[in-house]
């Protein structure tokens, strides 16, 4: 196993305004349009290659009708930011979007307050997240070393 190559957004039902980021690694098929994690499916919303647009896609895109299955993302190894060492680090109880490290982006819900946020705070924090490698060596220090 690599380095972390998605970002899972979510929140923990006591405090749904708390955003939370989860480092993980996802093995995901390209031309995929609908994931599963076996509780909740995220579709392909669009692509976000410089972490600042998302260039939205068809429904229609991707070759895979059925939804391509990925282990339980609340549950999934991963580091949970921000990381205080504590044994929550790696979980989110409701993901929301995922977003890998090429800029493609699945999401769970398209309401529009969630939409604004994901543009606004979400991705400027994917930028910084995947393009700085202290976060590439805290996964590897906890994840990898387990």
């Amino acid at each position: 196993m690599s380095s972390f190559n998605a970002l899972i957004e979510g929140y923990f039902r006591s405090a749904p305004e708390d955003s939370r980021l989860k480092l993980a690694n996802l093995d995901i098929s390209q031309n995929v349009s609908l994931l599963s994690d076996g509780v909740c499916a995220y579709r392909l919303l669009g692509v976000a290659s410089d972490f600042r647009t998302i260039n939205e896609v068809s429904s229609s895109f991707g070759n895979e009708v059925s939804p391509f299955d990925i282990p339980e993302l609340r549950n999934i190894e991963g580091v949970v930011l921000p990381y205080r060492g504590s044994g929550l680090s790696e979980f989110i109880e409701i993901p929301r979007s995922v977003l890998l490290r090429d800029g493609i982006l699945f999401i769970s819900m398209l309401e529009k307050d969630y939409l604004s946020f994901l543009k606004s705070d979400v991705l400027e924090k994917a930028r910084h997240i995947f393009s700085d490698s202290g976060f590439d060596r805290l996964y590897e220090r906890i994840v990898l070393k387990r």
